[in-house]
């Protein structure tokens, strides 16, 4: 007597329904809409950020720099003054090179006050400006374990 599954896998709509079913986890792993977005800001982009910044505005520029190894992704939150997580993002870091987020790329443009975390597989560590009418840097704690680093600005802002 064949079981419900050779009965499925011996039609041909049988083996496709299968093929589907089993292709769907891999599919939906590989995606990073739970990491929020995407952010593709160089170095370059930086100074631009800091010279053409507008005075009645205030956003937090953190850089993460990937100090050696291959290429990762670091993916980031950021939360309220109430804990509350408001928004996510994430970015690729190329092997030795660095990228730049804004507090209201991850916040998705909203005004706050809060911090933001990260995590990224390898050695990464960060640093924070107070982009506003002035500059000013942020504290930033980073810890590393076997291949693995958290950063943590403690206070950012945008509005």
């Amino acid at each position: 007597m064949k079981t419900a599954t050779e009965i499925l896998l011996s039609t041909r709509m049988g083996a496709l329904a299968a093929l589907l079913v089993l292709a769907a986890p891999f599919s939906a792993s590989a995606q990073t809409s739970d990491d929020g977005v995407e952010v593709m800001r160089d170095a370059a982009e930086l100074r631009d950020i800091i010279r053409d910044h507008d005075p009645d505005t205030i956003n937090t520029a953190l850089v993460l720099t990937n100090q050696g190894g291959p290429a990762t992704i670091a993916r980031c939150v950021a939360f309220n003054a109430h804990g509350e997580k408001i928004g996510r993002a994430w970015v690729r870091l190329p092997a030795n090179g660095l990228r730049i987020m804004l507090a209201s790329d991850v916040a998705g443009g909203l005004d706050f006050v809060g911090s933001i975390r990260c995590h990224a597989r390898g050695d990464v560590v960060g640093s924070a400006f107070i982009v506003g009418p002035g500059l000013t840097d942020a504290t930033v704690h980073h810890s590393f374990t076997w291949n693995e680093s958290r950063i943590r600005a403690q206070v950012v802002v945008s509005y």
